[in-house]
């Protein structure tokens, strides 16, 4: 199998052909915030990991599982998930991870890695992307004494 794409997103719809739609790439995340946020702050938004595969004729019939890892920006493991497929046919594999909770607490990248295994051993490159995140200066109200 080799990769094709590695995407993060707001949404992904999947079709009733298994065609995915990717809803607003995620690219940079800005955090408003009033306040210090904790290091470890994560904000309760829904969000996805969408990866492309392109399947070699070997693998038709082949049983995967898709590993998933995002870090902090100080490199600290955020979540570690997995998924299982059987490539069917030699169409082009798409695979979508939905988690709950975007990592806020941390200005930098977040490391998105994936790959795969077959029978317990990788059989792809770690593919990675990144997702900036900012904590932009405060706003301050100014204040107009009433004359």
């Amino acid at each position: 199998m080799r990769n094709l794409a590695l995407c993060t997103c707001e949404k992904v719809i999947i079709d009733k052909q298994g065609a995915h739609s990717l809803i607003n790439l995620i690219l940079n995340a800005e955090i408003q915030h009033v306040g210090e946020i904790p290091p470890n702050a994560v904000s309760s938004s829904q969000w996805f990991i969408y990866v492309m595969w392109v399947p070699a004729p070997e693998d038709v019939g082949e049983k995967f599982e898709e590993f998933f890892q995002i870090y902090w920006p100080d490199g600290e493991k955020f979540f570690e998930g997995s998924l299982e497929f059987t490539q069917p046919d030699e169409s082009v594999q798409q695979v979508s991870y939905s988690l709950i909770g975007f990592p806020v607490g941390q200005i930098g990248n977040l490391r998105i890695l994936t790959w795969l295994d077959k029978r317990g051993n990788r059989v792809s490159d770690v593919i990675e992307t990144n997702i900036r995140v900012k904590h932009p200066p405060q706003q301050v109200a100014s204040t107009v004494p009433a004359t």
